[in-house]
């Protein structure tokens, strides 16, 4: 990955445990690299926990922002780098907010599923952000993915699969007020969905708070796990 100058000296001065100089520290504290990183980013991807500790000990801010809007935490969690996202969230990064993509530290790391270590599934989305009336971001969430993948087998919730589902979906319709589908109707053909990487799932757009509603009702009574999207902002 790119860096910019003196990067790399300030890095080996700290995993040799020596103090760096402050003309080394001021020059490495606002220069970016040729994807506008800053040097907490490059070190939460390429560093070691110790090396971005001592980075962090030195001033530098856990919550800055790269040119699309990423923070050193959803650089880290982007890449599976759990050991450097403890480091930040221990020095008090911020887990709010979004880059200009849409991503957000805590959809990654809800997306992650169980390849997210056990003590950082705190941070992720609930199924109870659904019926948030502007959603558990500060940007606009405008749909999301409702899987059993990654979900225990023996969680609590009805089986899933499209019969299931189709009757479901059916016993919903008086209850959100919705009109009655045709048995080939494409909504609700395009609902159900199979994918190669998440399985079975279905896609729904949440614009209102009833459509959080029936999603949150469909994710409750399949046991089904939630991925967020979120409009960039």
């Amino acid at each position: 990955m790119a860096h910019a100058p003196g990067w790399i000296e300030l890095y080996e001065t700290l995993e040799a445990g020596r103090t760096p100089s402050p003309e080394l520290v001021a020059q490495c504290r606002h220069n970016k690299n040729g994807i506008s990183e800053t040097i907490v980013h490059w070190y939460a991807i390429e560093g070691t926990p110790e090396v971005l500790r001592g980075l962090i000990q030195l001033g530098f801010d856990v919550n800055t922002r790269d040119e699309s809007g990423m923070s050193p935490i959803m650089s880290a969690a982007f890449i599976d780098r759990w050991d450097n996202v403890r480091v930040l969230r221990a020095s008090g990064a911020r887990m709010a907010g979004a880059d200009s993509c849409g991503n957000t530290y805590r959809a990654l790391l809800t997306n992650a599923g169980p390849a997210a270590p056990a003590d950082l599934r705190s941070d992720a989305y609930d199924v109870e952000d659904l019926l948030l009336p502007n959603g558990p971001e500060e940007v606009e969430i405008y749909s999301v993915s409702l899987t059993r993948t990654g979900v225990a087998v023996n969680a609590p919730g009805a089986p899933f699969n499209e019969a299931s589902f189709r009757t479901f979906y059916a016993g919903m319709l008086d209850e959100f007020e919705l009109e009655d589908l045709e048995e080939d109707d494409p909504l609700l053909n395009s609902m159900f969905e199979i994918d190669d990487e998440i399985g079975p799932h279905i896609a729904l757009n949440i614009v209102d708070l009833r459509e959080r509603r029936r999603a949150y009702a469909m994710a409750q009574h399949f046991g089904l796990r939630v991925l967020w999207y979120f409009s960039c902002p």
